[in-house]
């Protein structure tokens, strides 16, 4: 572009801002500096729309077209999204979401197009717009679709997990979550995320960690996160997903100690006391001896291993010898966590030996086939296993009534 072209742009822009200033006076005589530069900016906000059109005012014409339709489509958005968040009471969300009214309501877009009037951002995301690149209708849209991607997360978890998130989040920071949160999303995102990847097969009844998930991902924090293609179960391919994977990736890498996730993330509360633990007793005979008889017919350990739900049961078809030689220790390696622990609190109450962890219980002399195949189960276990069974030997002991 020439010099000559430039100054006929110029002055064509000018003519045309003279005009809008002169609209927008509207019976005052005299415009601030400042109000004369908000109009510039609309101005060019608008043209920056503009698709088509040589001339100043073709272009404006056609930016407001372009933004009008924009605006259109985002009001629909918005509309169904009013219809369908859940703020959980928290005020923020409310007053923010319920601010954006006032924007569509009083959007002028001849003379302050490029601005959010109305909108208050009391309640910010993960990941914020930046306001001051993302202007307008660009940003209302921006916020909306982050919005609306955080509510489609949380809307896809039982409510009810969130619910007890909140309130050990409220207790922890000592303050009503409904009056302040920084953002729920994220809160929620990151305990899902690593209570995911630890349990990644068994449905999850809480998203709070304990002091023994913690500190797994403290001593494997380096290498924590799999491939790519093992977190696309749990969040798609949504960008938005993907980036706060990354920020809680560095967080988790950048830990200095144990006690910084301990803090950074929310836990259940660990008792300096022993717990007492009561088991579920044996199955009634009937049905135990129709189990039996279900087992010696079709030899299919997935029988057992369905209805069996109490460690005296698996003492008793050790006793009555329903289970030997591969046939048990394959019983065995495949007991659930909580059923395995149980049984080696009792096979620990039996040895009648001070034993609080397990290193102590893989260092005892033990001629009893069940509890060689105890340390070998242990040997073979993962170390979140281990960590588990180990919080359970130092938190746990059986109630008197389980060894009357």
């Amino acid at each position: 572009m020439t010099n000559n072209q430039l100054a006929t742009t110029s002055n064509e822009m000018n003519q045309f801002l003279i005009g809008l200033c002169q609209k927008r006076l509207s019976g005052s005589s005299v415009l601030s500096v400042n109000e004369v530069a908000e109009i510039r900016a609309s101005l060019l906000f608008v043209l920056g729309k503009s698709s088509t059109g040589r001339t100043v005012a073709e272009k404006f014409t056609s930016g407001k077209e372009n933004i009008l339709a924009q605006l259109h489509f985002v009001k629909e958005k918005y509309d169904l999204l009013v219809k369908q968040y859940d703020s959980f009471e928290i005020t923020t969300i409310e007053q923010t979401i319920q601010s954006f009214q006032q924007y569509f309501s009083a959007y002028n877009i001849d003379f302050s197009a490029h601005r959010t009037d109305g909108i208050a951002i009391d309640y910010w995301l993960a990941l914020p717009v930046d306001d001051q690149s993302i202007l307008g209708i660009d940003f209302v849209e921006e916020y909306l679709l982050a919005f609306q991607q955080e509510q489609q997360f949380l809307q896809n978890l039982p409510k009810e997990l969130i619910l007890e998130l909140l309130q050990v989040y409220q207790e922890k920071l000592k303050f009503d979550y409904r009056l302040d949160v920084n953002n729920i999303f994220q809160v929620v995102f990151n305990q899902f995320i690593v209570k995911r990847m630890l349990h990644p097969h068994s449905k999850l009844n809480s998203l709070l960690l304990t002091p023994v998930e913690v500190a797994f991902i403290f001593a494997n924090r380096k290498t924590f996160f799999m491939e790519e293609k093992t977190f696309q179960n749990f969040i798609g391919c949504e960008p938005y997903y993907w980036k706060n994977l990354q920020h809680l990736q560095v967080i988790l890498e950048s830990a200095p100690n144990y006690q910084y996730l301990a803090t950074f993330f929310l836990t259940t509360k660990e008792s300096s006391q022993l717990l007492q633990l009561k088991l579920r007793p044996e199955m009634n005979q009937s049905s135990y001896l129709r189990m039996v008889n279900d087992f010696k017919r079709d030899e299919n350990l997935d029988i057992l291993l369905d209805v069996v739900a109490s460690p005296y049961d698996v003492l008793n078809l050790l006793h009555d010898y329903i289970l030997t030689g591969e046939n048990l220790e394959i019983f065995i390696g495949q007991l659930a966590l909580p059923l395995f622990s149980s049984l080696l609190l009792v096979v620990i109450q039996e040895e009648n030996q001070a034993i609080t962890s397990v290193a102590d219980f893989q260092k005892i002399n033990t001629e009893a086939i069940l509890g060689e195949l105890l340390q070998r189960r242990l040997k073979n276990s993962t170390t979140i296993e281990l960590q588990e069974i180990d919080y359970i030997l130092k938190q746990y002991r059986l109630t008197d009534a389980d060894f009357s």
